[in-house]
């Protein structure tokens, strides 16, 4: 028996911070707008022109990118499924002392609302 994996999350934005409101398997809803393409996001900015494509694709560059953004969290969200990439490409934010969790994109959508609400200074990563 299988299960319906549309999940809404916030029902607003009230002190206009980007917060996930809701995830499909290939969209994640922020706001008003379904991205469909894999993105960065924190409080204040959505970046939803992320390359690598899938997390298969991604590496240590990508994330040196998102250690300039100097987050104390990464939330890395792989998918439908949860998939770790070679703990190499992790080196920079071993080195820049971040944070980070790799988990599916569903878990990932509602860890980083539960950690924007408390104030963390968190970056999703996420593959959709």
């Amino acid at each position: 028996m299988g299960y319906d994996q549309r999940m809404k999350f916030v029902l607003d934005q009230p002190d206009g911070r980007y917060d996930i409101r809701g995830y499909e398997p290939g969209g994640i809803v922020i706001g008003n707008e379904t991205y469909r393409r894999p993105l960065l996001l924190t409080a204040d900015s959505i970046r939803p022109d992320w390359s690598p494509a899938d997390i298969s694709q991604l590496t240590s560059g990508h994330l040196q990118e998102i250690c300039a953004l100097k987050p104390a969290l990464v939330i890395i969200g792989s998918g439908e499924r949860q998939v770790f990439p070679d703990p190499r490409v992790f080196i920079p934010f071993m080195d820049a002392h971040i944070g980070y969790e790799v988990m599916d994109t569903p878990a990932a959508c509602r860890t980083y609302n539960v950690l924007l609400s408390e104030g963390r200074k968190v970056l999703a990563a996420l593959f959709v």
